[in-house]
């Protein structure tokens, strides 16, 4: 029977994976903020902000508060603690005490600037497995790693990660394949809401070209061109040279295996 308790760790986890709203996050952590405010700060529009605050809010991670006209939203006190742990993307088991049989009181180990501290987790929730909880917290770092090393690396080009994402995408689909925002959100791991803003930087660097369909003035094609598809191949050289390494490391069974893992762990995963 899943409690209140584990069903609000998992929709920590769950709004925690989300890079954007990290980043409102790490904002808010700084002080409160308001959504128009917030919308400025990051590449996504005022609405898409109001719904990835919502999802902070339902986690319990942020607070709102009416200040006159407006919202105000702030980092729930609550929750500094925890934010703070994983903020630094160092997240260990601690080895059981001798003769320790309860694997629920293993406490978890999160290295900060100058030294560690424990963060037992049974205390939050008794019914919490630690190594489910760390198993967790190794995705949520792993995957905010990678996300760091690709937005270390787009920003040699000017770009930030999701604007790589799209001239990736563009690039799998075919040089001379032209696609419509909504084809292009469905293809990538980009929202739609967060697409319109990116293809005009891109559009203005001179790495996409977007045209009217002939048959529908109104309709869209977006198309890579000769500039965008040399930005990529030279992001993507990098990723795959430094990056990746990790996974060239990898025997083709384990990276097998890890695959098969990872597309089961994601298909439970929901899609907010």
């Amino acid at each position: 029977m899943i409690t209140n308790q584990s069903e609000h760790l998992q929709a920590v986890f769950i709004a925690l994976a989300d890079p954007t709203r990290r980043a409102l996050l790490e904002i808010l952590a700084k002080a409160p903020s308001h959504v128009g405010a917030l919308a400025q700060q990051v590449p996504v529009s005022r609405s898409a902000v109001s719904q990835h605050l919502k999802v902070l809010k339902d986690a319990g991670l942020v607070q709102q508060a009416k200040r006159g006209q407006q919202r105000i939203y702030a980092v729930m006190d609550e929750s500094q603690g925890v934010l703070k742990a994983l903020s630094n993307y160092a997240l260990s088991l601690v080895a059981p005490a001798p003769g320790e049989t309860d694997a629920k009181r293993t406490p978890l180990v999160i290295q900060e600037r100058g030294g560690a501290r424990t963060l037992d987790w049974a205390a939050v929730n008794d019914e919490v497995d630690a190594q489910t909880v760390s198993l967790a917290g190794r995705f949520y770092v792993a995957g905010h790693r990678m996300e760091r090393l690709l937005a270390r690396t787009a920003a040699a080009y000017q770009l930030n990660v999701g604007e790589a994402m799209i001239l990736g995408t563009l690039k799998r689909l075919g040089n001379d394949r032209t696609c419509t925002p909504t084809e292009l959100g469905r293809h990538s791991l980009i929202s739609v809401t967060g697409i319109a803003k990116r293809l005009n930087r891109l559009e203005q660097a001179g790495l996409i070209e977007r045209t009217s369909d002939e048959e529908d003035r109104r309709s869209v094609q977006v198309r890579l061109t000769a500039a965008g598809a040399r930005t990529f191949e030279a992001i993507s050289h990098e990723q795959f040279t430094q990056s990746y390494v990790g996974f060239n490391a990898l025997s083709p069974t384990q990276r097998e295996g890890l695959d098969d893992v990872l597309e089961s762990l994601l298909g439970t995963l929901p899609d907010t």
